[in-house]
Parts: C-alpha cells; sequence; structure tokens
C-alpha cells in the first residue's frame, strides 16, 4: 500500500472513531440527563402515577374513556404515553408515540401489586436534551461527508509537505552528482590543453 492510501485511511479511520465518540458521547448523556431530570423533579412523576393509578381503580379496574380524561398533573409534562396491552390509550405533548416510547422515561402503573400498563412520559427539561439529539442525529451525515472531504484534502496536504521533506536529502545528492560531474567533464579539456602543449614544445626546441 502505497503511503498515501495508508495516510488517507489512517486519518478516516481517525475522523470516524472521534464522530462515533462523539455519538455516544450525546447518546449516553441523554439517558443520564433524562434520569437525572426525573430524581430532581421525582414528586411531579411520582404525583402522575398515582393520579392515573386513581383513574384505573375508580374506573372499575379498565382504561375506558381515559383518552378523554383531563389530568391535574399532565401540564408540566412535555409528552405523556399511555400503553397497556400493547395499545396506546392516551397520548399528549409535543413528542410522537413512537419517540415517547422509545425515548420517553417509564413509569410503571400497578393495581395491587399488578402491572395495569406504563407511562412514557418526558418533562421539558427532558424533551430539550431529546430535540438536540435528534438534532445532532440529523446533522450527522452531513459531518460525514464534510469529514470525508476534509480528510481526502488534508491528505494530501500532509503528503505533499512529506514528501518535500523526505525527497530533500535525495533532491541534494542529486544536485552534488550533478556538480560532480560537471566538474569531471572540465579535468579533460585541462589535461588535453597540457597535452597540446606539450607536444608543441619539442617542436619550438628543434627548431
Amino acid at each position: 500500500m502505497k503511503i498515501r492510501s495508508k495516510l488517507i485511511l489512517s486519518m478516516s479511520i481517525l475522523i470516524v472513531f472521534i464522530m462515533l465518540f462523539l455519538l455516544a458521547v450525546i447518546h449516553v448523556q441523554f439517558y443520564i440527563s433524562r434520569d437525572f431530570a426525573y430524581l430532581e423533579d421525582k414528586d411531579t412523576f411520582e404525583s402522575l402515577r398515582k393520579e392515573f393509578e386513581q383513574f384505573y381503580k375508580r374506573n372499575g379496574n379498565t382504561w375506558e374513556n381515559v383518552g378523554g380524561f383531563r389530568f391535574e398533573h399532565t401540564g408540566s409534562f412535555a409528552g405523556i404515553v399511555l400503553s397497556a396491552e400493547g395499545k396506546i390509550l392516551y397520548q399528549q405533548g409535543k413528542p410522537g408515540a413512537d419517540e415517547l416510547l422509545k425515548e420517553g422515561y417509564k413509569l410503571v402503573l400497578t393495581e395491587d401489586d399488578r402491572r395495569v400498563g406504563r407511562l412514557y412520559v418526558m418533562n421539558d427539561r427532558q424533551f430539550k436534551t431529546y430535540e438536540f439529539k435528534a438534532m445532532w442525529y440529523g446533522m450527522l451525515p452531513h459531518i460525514g461527508i464534510a469529514s470525508v472531504l476534509f480528510t481526502f484534502v488534508a491528505a494530501l496536504v500532509t503528503i505533499f509537505f512529506l514528501s518535500w521533506r523526505l525527497t530533500s536529502p535525495i533532491r541534494k545528492m542529486i544536485k552534488g552528482i550533478e556538480t560532480i560531474k560537471e566538474g569531471n567533464a572540465a579535468r579533460p579539456s585541462s589535461q588535453n590543453k597540457g597535452r597540446m602543449n606539450s607536444e608543441r614544445s619539442p617542436g619550438l626546441l628543434g627548431r
């Protein structure tokens, strides 16, 4: 493999590694931030859970008509989804149901130690973190293309610089060899002149 190919491959791997690292950090940061938001506002989350559990109990242990019911503690949340028996029975807020089911904080609803449903919720802070993560994921393809172009240009510049530095001694050697050749080419002409003078000198003496 040529030096150029090795440099481009190495720089590409480095940039891909950095991008994956940033992606992992943002992904983990979202879940850490989501859980911290729950701990900081735990009372509000628990009040919402109890309100849904009380509705279920007062409604004869069913979720019938839950979709049209107005709950008191829902105002503090950017999104809420109630899921029971594989169905979405209640939804409120900006995030879509699929987004909440995948990224929302899960609250298990129980009645007499029996699981009767799940709430998937996001408060305002969690939703802002989710929006940032979604924005980053949307930018990732463009960042990838820009990184490839940057890698190619940077590799070419690096190759040119290294090639110039590495071939500098060779160029000096070539220049020295050419200088020596020019000196050797000049010496025979001087010797030829000396021989011609020596050949002429005996003839002059004979006269």
